[in-house]
């Protein structure tokens, strides 16, 4: 199966396509990091990796490099996907967690979060709102049902602190987690959507943790 990443630039007239490769994989995302580094995971044949993809004026020359099994990764995985979060990109694999050290250019284990005093959950997907917490559905043994199928860790935790969704988002999110994020940005804050297995949901983060003003009853005759 070719499949393949093209490059496209916004001119007066519209999108035009100025690099096409063909040879990368299956790639379905794409994150790019602040200084510029683009990841692209891919089902099978793990990451890909561009330096400074910003300031490329050559797409031809562009310096892909290819993250696979020998580099650190699982063995066995089957499918990837790196997304935003605490500490930068969140790799993930079907057979665990790994982080990349652009020192060695190699990954390590994932160990910097933790669920329930588990130290390696896999998690998929993730995104990072206003405050710096980064929102995701936690995995352990097994990508299809999900340990937690929605929750946070705050910026403050480090990574350490959990924080599940309310009861009924959870429920109506279901077994398996969400599928696709996505934080819209309003005047009035922001509306995290997420996709479930059958359903879809949307959070007003504004509202989450806000105490509720003392009430009385009141007993009418």
């Amino acid at each position: 199966r070719r499949t393949s990443s093209s490059t496209f630039s916004t001119a007066a007239e519209g999108w035009r396509k100025i690099s096409e490769r063909l040879d990368l994989g299956d790639i379905h995302n794409q994150l790019e990091e602040p200084d510029g580094t683009l990841w692209m995971s891919t089902y099978s044949r793990g990451f890909w990796r561009l330096p400074g993809a910003h300031k490329i004026t050559d797409w031809n020359q562009a310096p892909y490099e290819h993250y696979r099994r020998d580099c650190g990764l699982p063995p066995d995985f089957v499918w990837t996907t790196v997304t935003p979060g605490l500490f930068g990109p969140v790799f993930f694999t079907d057979h665990g967690a790994a982080r990349f050290d652009p020192s060695t250019r190699r990954f390590e284990p994932e160990d910097r979060y933790m669920v329930d005093g588990y130290s390696r959950p896999m998690l998929t997907p993730t995104t990072v709102d206003a405050s710096g917490a980064t929102w995701a559905s936690v995995f352990r043994n097994s990508t299809i049902s999900a340990n937690s199928a929605l929750g946070r860790f705050p910026r403050a935790g480090r990574g350490k602190v959990w924080e599940p969704a309310p009861a009924g988002a959870l429920q109506e999110i279901g077994f398996s987690g969400a599928a696709v994020f996505h934080i819209d940005r309003t005047p009035e804050g922001e509306l995290l959507w997420a996709r479930g297995y059958e359903n879809m949901i949307r959070l007003d983060l504004a509202r989450l943790g806000r105490q509720l003003p003392p009430w009385k009853a009141g007993i009418r005759q």
